[in-house]
């Protein structure tokens, strides 16, 4: 993909997540961690609910998503600290 949709929202890649939509890579700023996705229309349209707050989510499944994702940063950090 060209033009990939790019985040620093953890709670929004969670919620990309659980909604499908593969996490392609990650990219780091300033110890900022950078998460991309393909840029698509459903991928838009499910943002678009995610910030109207038009849509659910299985709490315990969110939960676990984000402790993984921070797992990743922080893991994600650390190489760059190493390096």
């Amino acid at each position: 993909m060209d033009n990939p949709y790019i985040t620093k929202d953890i709670y929004l890649t969670a919620f990309l997540l659980i909604h499908g939509f593969p996490l392609r890579y990650l990219t780091t700023e300033d110890r900022v961690v950078f998460f991309h996705f393909d840029s698509t229309e459903e991928l838009e349209e499910i943002i678009l609910k995610y910030f109207s707050r038009n849509t659910t989510v299985e709490p315990t499944r969110f939960l676990d998503e984000i402790k993984q994702l921070r797992h990743l940063v922080q893991d994600t950090l650390r190489q760059i600290k190493a390096d």
